[in-house]
């Protein structure tokens, strides 16, 4: 993740030694960008945070899911570099429902089961919310969390930190 060009990055083996990046996903773009959905070089990335693959490929090879915090939505990254939204509608609040009829409010870490669920840390709301993959259907996974365990929730589904 480039989080600072707005875009996911792969390298080459060899990239340390002088090797290639190569654009996954996203402008890659000094300028921040406005959401976008869209094929490689259209689709954006506004407040990438975390990423993590489908459990349904052991770890690769499938979609990567993303969680983009600058337009409070849960982003898909095919391996073909398109980016499209699971769920999320870009309104900053937290409300269960269907792909985009969903919302989410500072959606930050991501993490993914073998069923190919998504669960997700939604940070503003200290809440745990789960994007069911066969139905797209966003809901929230467990009690709220304290305020001051926000960055514990952050940290346990992914092994990031929040701000």
């Amino acid at each position: 993740a480039n989080v600072g060009r707005f875009c996911i990055q792969m390298f080459s083996p060899d990239a340390l030694a002088g090797g290639a990046y190569t654009t996954y996903a996203g402008t890659c773009s000094t300028v921040a960008p406005t959401f976008a959905d869209g094929p490689p070089g259209a689709g954006t990335l506004v407040g990438l945070r975390s990423m993590a693959f489908d459990g349904r490929f052991g770890g690769g090879g499938g979609p990567l899911y993303v969680t983009d915090s600058g337009s409070s939505r849960v982003r898909v990254a095919w391996p073909n570099g398109t980016l499209s939204t699971l769920a999320g509608n870009g309104s900053s609040f937290s409300i269960d429902g269907v792909g985009a009829s969903a919302s989410f409010s500072g959606p930050w870490g991501i993490a993914s089961d073998a069923a190919g669920n998504v669960f997700v840390a939604d940070y503003n709301t200290g809440l745990l919310r789960k994007i069911f993959a066969d139905t797209a259907v966003v809901a929230q996974a467990g009690g709220a969390i304290v305020a001051g365990a926000r960055s514990n929730l952050c940290e346990s589904i992914r092994h990031v930190s929040c701000p």
